[in-house]
């Protein structure tokens, strides 16, 4: 241990080390191991990465990875710019930290340039917190934009009054003055996160279809469990860095403080896994994840301090916190979590920073008693929620009103690759576009884009042609339905003109182009040998003038012409006609009535009212008439000389 670091000069082998050289190793020794734990911590982005986007449906999982990517290294940015120097810099009787040599970073020294990048992230773990929770549905830029919040002005402040102290002394820290004791950030990280994740939720509303009408959830499963189980584990390891690296050296106290992380975590899993079996029947993979991260965040306050079997009770108590606190959340609140980041990370945070001054020795509690350490315990958390929720909300709520927050119903709908990166994953888009179809609501001239290379270019293509072909057969089942409603309607309109008792004969430009049963009886000739000749064939010579006349009036008054019949005889009939469209062109109607009848009948009764029905002799009115007649043709100079 004497020679770790740069022990050799010139070439020589060093003599025995001074007390200078020793300080100088055990400097360099704790600041590698800092920045190894930084690393750690960093892999936590990894697995929160993985833990969102295998817990969304695969249509917003390139959405979920770019808020992971994205939050952090804007957080970096805001936390180096001004959020290092408002956590730790020196206040000056201010609220918070305002010491200049740390704005942008602009005069650390090599310790302190490694303090801000295992600070950094931590940062970037609490603002990583909210993108899980508002996945699905917050605009990317809205959601960056409160990334920057969060890493410059929200977790700083907070940091400030918690861990202040940690370069030098600072009297506005005065939750650390007050004996508030979270270790490696159940509050300051955790919590914080959990209650800005908390009010984003509140703010944006809950996702498309999560609710029925009666406000009962409805479970949205993500589209890989094995990605979402991977992060947990991922994160699992980086706690190691996150707790063990808070110790800020190698000390004794590393290998217990990570025990305990261990414990925790392991029995924060097993309670997750029998409390969701036992509430579902089967094993939820989000319940057994869920229970592992709530007892890890619930240790992380009092890893330092607490034994063994503290650790596995605080573990314990944290996974379930985690469960309950999400359905609580979502059942109760009717508040839409996608990945239940704020049961793992609010209330379980609270949970385990509450639970550390009822399970840790008293010696080691500043305020030197149990009920004096959770007293302020309960202010440090107290605060943090105001804090946290009050400004986060704000902020969220000013957004909302400034620049809408939320993506659009139908790009929620799409799914944020598609919206925001213009980018397909996974074969999410079919199996919508197959809801549609088999819920009635497709348009079938809908086919997806094929792109080349995509995993679901093959089953896109079998779509495509099942929408070919489905629409070829809708097509060719109109063409047929059509076909069979215009001979229905030809079948009842000829039916209902061969029960008329009036010819009935339709023409174009005066050639027939259809007619009834009755036309042919009446003609004396087959109605098909009809259909295509011109309508004056059938009129005796010298009314072809006067039928064409009475075509251009287009009334509905009766005439009386003379029809000519295929045997040569010529008989009288009323004539009506009017213009008509007849196919989807005009055309003219005519019904022809025969009057042979009635004329017989008009004879008839005028032979009765002029002769004796007893002798058949003509009587007195037929004398008169005639009389009548020759006196008028006398007038007129035809009588006799």
């Amino acid at each position: 241990m004497l020679f770790i670091g740069s022990g050799f000069s010139g070439g020589l082998v060093p003599g025995p080390a001074s007390a200078d050289d020793l300080l100088s190793h055990t400097s360099r020794l704790d600041m590698a191991w800092v920045l190894v734990a930084a690393g750690l911590v960093m892999m936590m982005q990894v697995g929160f990465l993985l833990l969102e986007a295998g817990m969304v449906r695969s249509k917003n999982s390139i959405n979920v990875a770019q808020k992971n990517l994205l939050d952090f290294v804007f957080g970096v940015v805001a936390f180096a710019a001004v959020g290092f120097m408002i956590a730790f810099g020196r206040s000056d009787g201010f609220l918070f930290g305002k010491q200049s040599e740390f704005y942008s970073l602009r005069d650390l020294d090599s310790w302190q340039s490694a303090f801000f990048v295992f600070q950094v992230m931590f940062c970037g773990t609490a603002a990583t917190i909210v993108s899980g929770a508002v996945a699905e549905r917050m605009k990317l830029s809205a959601y960056v934009f409160g990334s920057l919040i969060m890493s410059g002005l929200i977790y700083p402040v907070f940091v400030h009054w918690a861990w202040g102290s940690a370069l030098f002394p600072n009297a506005s820290a005065f939750l650390s003055q007050m004996g508030f004791v979270d270790f490696a950030g159940s509050t300051v990280v955790h919590s914080t996160g959990g209650w800005v994740a908390l009010a984003a939720c509140m703010v944006i509303g809950p996702r498309i279809g999560k609710f029925n009408a009666d406000g009962t959830p409805v479970r949205i499963a993500g589209h890989s469990p094995v990605l979402s189980t991977t992060g947990a584990l991922l994160l699992f390891i980086g706690w190691i860095g996150f707790n063990g690296g808070s110790t800020l050296g190698v000390s004794d106290h590393v290998a217990p403080i990570i025990m305990n992380t261990v414990l925790a975590g392991g029995m924060g899993t097993c309670v997750g896994y029998v409390i969701g079996f036992y509430q579902d029947g089967v094993i939820l993979p989000e319940k057994s994840n869920s229970g592992m991260l709530g007892g890890l965040v619930a240790v992380t306050a009092g890893c330092h301090i607490l034994d063994p079997a503290s650790a596995l009770m605080v573990g314990a108590i944290g996974g379930a916190v985690a469960i309950f606190g999400n359905a609580f959340v979502e059942r109760t609140l009717r508040i839409d979590d996608a990945v239940g980041a704020i049961g793992v990370h609010a209330f379980a945070g609270v949970t385990g920073t509450l639970l550390l001054a009822l399970l840790a020795p008293v010696d080691q509690l500043p305020a030197g008693g149990r009920l004096a350490q959770l007293h302020v315990q309960l202010v440090g958390v107290g605060v943090n929620f105001y804090w946290s929720f009050g400004l986060g909300y704000a902020f969220f709520w000013a957004a909302d009103r400034l620049m809408r927050i939320r993506v659009s119903a139908r790009d929620e709908e799409d799914g944020l690759n598609l919206a925001e990166h213009a980018t397909r994953l996974g074969v999410g888009h079919v199996e919508d576009a197959l809801a549609d179809l088999l819920g009635g609501n497709a348009d079938l001239r809908q086919r997806l884009p094929v792109v080349k290379g995509d995993e679901a270019e093959k089953l896109t293509g079998l779509f495509n042609r099942l929408m070919d072909n489905i629409e070829e057969e809708e097509r060719s089942r109109g063409e047929l339905m059509e076909i069979r409603h215009k001979n229905e309607d030809s079948e009842r309109v000829a039916a209902l003109a061969n029960a008329t008792f009036e010819a009935i004969l339709i023409h174009r430009g005066g050639i027939i182009v259809d007619g009834n049963e009755q036309l042919g009886k009446l003609v004396g000739l087959p109605l098909i040998e009809i259909i295509g000749r011109s309508v004056f064939d059938i009129l005796r010579d010298g009314e072809k003038i006067r039928v064409a006349d009475i075509m251009k009036l287009n009334d509905d008054n009766s005439h009386e012409i003379v029809v000519a019949l295929a045997n040569g005889e010529e008989i009288p009939v009323e004539a009506r006609g009017r213009d008509i469209l007849y196919r989807g062109e005009k055309a003219r109607i005519g019904c022809l009535v025969d009057l042979r009848e009635r004329k017989l009948a008009e004879s008839r009764m005028r032979y009765l009212a002029l002769h004796d029905p007893l002798t058949g002799l003509p009587n007195r009115v037929l004398f008169s008439e005639r009389l009548t007649e020759l006196v008028g043709e006398a007038g007129n100079g035809r009588g006799c000389a």
